[in-house]
């Protein structure tokens, strides 16, 4: 029904991470709504981990994903991958963690990878792209993190850090809103994320055609005719 008549309608399934659904899919949503209001989208939150095979599978038509730069994204074949967003991402500590007063946190200084060794974080459960990121890059540096805390969702890690009780790794479009007393340091070297759409290679539908434009639309610098093929 879907691909009948220039009219774009029927169920088209969205996933994504929690942080990208918040920030960036309300104003596609409501373009969406505006410009095809037969069209019928869902929504689920997740990790790629648990999306992709949905994905893959059929049970979903498009999704938003994360990809950092110490654990890149890798997808099954027969799927398609743009970037949406670049971020930095920063380390939230607490307003009394004794690097809380540096302007940037080098990873590359012994005093402030020392300070880090003895720090307790918070992150997304493992198997994640963001637990594997903040594993990789303390590894990388000889720190095996001390992750005490297990959460999906952004703005409970920064509740616990407020509270001094924990460190975590927080993208950009993480950061509003925060509690008080939370401290975002840039790393050096920097720290990265994309956030990436994905979707069906041979899958061509109007509904998810409609969904990439809206994206396109929505976030600011995307360019609708790369995400086309």
């Amino acid at each position: 029904m879907a691909a009948l008549g220039s009219e774009v309608l029927g169920p088209v399934r969205i996933g994504g991470v929690g942080s990208a659904v918040r920030t960036l899919l309300p104003d596609a949503l409501a373009a969406l709504a505006a410009a095809h209001p037969r069209l019928v989208p869902t929504v689920v939150d997740g990790e790629a981990v648990d999306l992709l095979p949905r994905l893959a599978g059929g049970e979903l038509d498009l999704l938003l994903v994360e990809s950092w730069a110490p654990r890149p994204l890798t997808v099954p074949e027969g799927i398609t991958l743009r970037t949406l967003v670049s971020e930095e991402v920063y380390v939230a500590l607490s307003a009394h963690h004794p690097l809380a007063d540096r302007a940037t946190l080098d990873l590359t200084a012994p005093a402030d990878l020392g300070e880090l060794a003895d720090t307790a974080w918070a992150c997304c459960p493992p198997g994640t792209e963001a637990y594997e990121a903040l594993v990789q890059t303390l590894r990388a540096r000889g720190i095996e993190p001390d992750i005490r805390h297990l959460l999906a969702d952004h703005p409970t890690q920064l509740a616990l850090v407020s509270r001094n009780l924990t460190a975590c790794l927080a993208p950009a479009m993480s950061r509003r809103p925060a509690p008080p007393g939370v401290r975002f340091l840039p790393t050096r070297p920097a720290l990265r994320r994309d956030i990436r759409v994905a979707w069906p290679t041979r899958v061509q539908s109007p509904p998810v055609r409609a969904c990439l434009s809206a994206l396109a639309t929505a976030v600011p610098g995307a360019s609708k005719g790369e995400w086309e093929e």
